[in-house]
């Protein structure tokens, strides 16, 4: 281990390691009603959309702040459902207790607790969002299955840090449902089941799907920590998985311990929710993951090759980078401290990279698929106007309006959140100038090795700083760090993100067909991407959802949203567009037919370069094929 990358101690929100393991935690004092928070929730009604909770809390006569979450760690903003919390009610010995929310933020209630009062209830309801899309707001639930994410339906003391503020909870489920968590089981009876006391803290940072058709998994080593994959689907089909993933499965976690090393948990449950009918999705936590995704995501070939491939991955990863250790300003003492996010490009970054990485590494993805999400990443990038005025630290500054601004039409333009896939590119970068560096007797694996070392198998966080991650690159392979990283990340107008491309032995180049990735993305999204042509990126009816600045499309004076209707005058379909881009006549131009607020305009495009699909091609000087060797599985 290389003491010089370990942080110093900074400042520490863990008060007890017991605590963020989810065991039974020591009370204070006699009678632990008076000590502990109570929650019991019913998921009766889950299908329908609605969770009941009744809460109790102990209290002193006189004022008192309670606080439902609003910055959520992981989705970096202050995106906490409030306005889906309902039903709020407060009593206490049998009496209504009135209340009244904060006059400046709605995430806080006030109330005055009457003399010789001690315990006080509350109820509350929770809509879950049914809409298509929205990632944390995004469908979660079906007849069949369902996902609660804690701090969607918990109030807490505004006056204690929640890592000091113990809650004892139960869920009641449908009948014949079963459920998966981190959260320690005390008893079970019937179609409830009482969880042992945690903190408050551990409770938000533990979600449980729950559903009809349920399966656990042991997966990775037999030694050390216990890891399991959690399924639930909406049919038993979506989890029949064959040796070869269960193969893969394994490789997940024997791969992603080579490169981070000691564990920082006690065990992992991986949930992975599989149906047609909710968001795709992926949280962090310390001993488990939450993912969401299609039916077939590990029975269907077509979901292996796309983002899909690498979810389980990044979100693994996440435990070391992003749980364990964390940029400083993304630890506060509760969830009502906002975060300060201006180093995401670590946190998201660097798992993003990890998470291609080791995609490659487990099975999930061949090489040749990583190549050409690494061309896709980089290409896009190259007609991205948006890195022109704003830096790459700056999407990371912004991330909590970000998401919530992510909406597909000037993307280009804004640049949306690329501490993720930029980043990603900025890290195979560093990765491939190591290597360089050493003569490839090190990489960016011995770096995490070192930086997240330290685990003790103890769900904790060790915050660190920029300077102390520098020193410990300096120590892996010395370098000016600080230079490399001012120059990609935090000055506007940097060069597309090519370098670890070439420095890996490889280069961007374009081809007429498209790349099985490029193909298998399109089935996924039903979008047809024209973005490295005629300049738009149009959804499967044809709505124009993206215009490249600059390119032919934005000349002619196309503009998002319009529908295309017809393309050198017969009806479109994405076959015939791509026909007309491949031969556009003697005049070079494609006649484009939209519709917009119920009006026909005409579009001629002038465009006279083929179809392009981003890839990547070998390098001709003799350089080393370092991507070769990154994409290598360790063990």
């Amino acid at each position: 281990m290389n003491w010089s990358c370990m942080m110093l101690p900074l400042r520490c929100f863990v008060v007890l390691s017991v605590a963020w393991a989810g065991l039974p935690v020591a009370l204070a004092g006699g009678d632990e009603t008076e000590q502990v928070l109570t929650l019991d929730l019913d998921a009766s009604e889950i299908s329908r959309n609605l969770l009941h909770g009744k809460m109790t809390f102990p209290v002193s006569p006189g004022p008192l702040t309670l606080v439902y979450p609003k910055w959520i760690q992981g989705e970096h903003g202050p995106n906490g459902h409030i306005a889906d919390l309902v039903g709020l009610k407060f009593t206490a010995n049998g009496q209504p207790i009135a209340w009244r929310r904060d006059d400046f933020d709605a995430y806080q209630f006030h109330l005055e607790v009457p003399a010789e009062v001690s315990q006080l209830e509350a109820e509350l309801e929770l809509i879950i969002s049914p809409q298509a899309s929205g990632y944390s707001r995004a469908a979660s639930t079906t007849d069949k299955l369902g996902a609660i994410n804690w701090y969607q339906i918990v109030l807490y003391n505004a006056a204690q840090p929640i890592d000091q503020q113990t809650i004892r909870a139960s869920l009641t489920l449908p009948e014949k449902w079963e459920l998966g968590g981190a959260l320690p089981v005390a008893k079970t009876h019937g179609s409830r089941t009482d969880f042992a006391p945690v903190s408050v803290e551990t409770l938000c940072d533990s979600p449980t799907h729950c559903g009809l058709h349920c399966r656990e998994i042991a997966i990775g080593p037999a030694e050390g920590p216990q890891h399991s994959i959690f399924f639930t689907a909406d049919d038993p089909a979506g989890y029949d998985i064959s040796p070869e993933m269960k193969s893969t499965l394994d490789n997940v976690v024997t791969e992603t311990q080579a490169v981070f090393g000691e564990p920082p948990y006690r065990s992992y449950q991986f949930l992975l929710m599989l149906s047609d009918h909710i968001g795709y999705y992926g949280m962090e936590h310390h001993e488990s993951s939450d993912n969401r995704g299609p039916l077939g995501m590990v029975t269907d070939p077509l979901y292996r090759k796309t983002r899909h491939g690498w979810l389980l991955c990044h979100e693994f990863v996440h435990a070391w980078n992003g749980k364990y250790r964390r940029p400083i300003g993304m630890s506060p003492p509760d969830h009502h401290a906002p975060l300060k996010t201006d180093m995401l490009w670590v946190y998201e970054g660097l798992t993003h990279y990890y998470g291609f990485v080791l995609a490659v590494r487990s099975g999930f993805w061949d090489p040749q698929t990583a190549r050409d999400n690494f061309a896709r990443i980089a290409a896009r990038a190259e007609i991205e106007s948006g890195r022109e005025w704003r830096s790459l630290e700056d999407t990371a500054i912004a991330a909590h309006y970000q998401y919530r601004a992510a909406r597909p039409d000037g993307w280009y333009r804004r640049r949306g959140t690329d501490f993720y896939d930029e980043a990603a590119m900025v890290w195979l970068e560093a990765d491939t100038l190591i290597r360089q560096q050493t003569h490839g007797k090190k990489s960016l694996d011995d770096f995490c090795l070192a930086f997240y070392a330290n685990g003790q198998e103890t769900p904790r966080v060790d915050p660190f700083t920029y300077q102390q991650m520098v020193a410990c690159l300096n120590e892996v392979a010395p370098y000016d760090w600080d230079t490399f990283f001012n120059e990609r990340v935090r000055q506007p107008g940097a060069q597309p993100p090519t370098g670890g491309i070439t420095r890996g032995g490889w280069q961007l180049t374009v081809q007429t067909e498209p790349t099985e990735y490029f193909a298998n993305a399109e089935k996924q999204s039903h979008d047809v991407d024209l973005s490295h042509t005629l300049g738009i990126v149009l959804q499967g009816n044809g709505t124009v959802e993206d215009i490249v600045p600059g390119s032919p499309a934005d000349q002619a004076g196309v503009i998002a949203r319009m529908k295309l209707i017809a393309v050198d005058g017969d009806r479109w379909t994405p076959e015939l567009i791509r026909a007309a881009i491949a031969d556009p006549g003697q005049d070079g131009e494609v006649e484009l037919l939209f519709e917009r607020n119920d009006r026909l305009s005409g579009f001629n495009v002038t465009y006279r370069g083929g179809n392009k699909y981003p890839t990547l091609t070998r390098a001709t000087d003799g350089s080393p094929d370092y991507l070769s060797d990154i994409l290598a599985p360790r063990k």
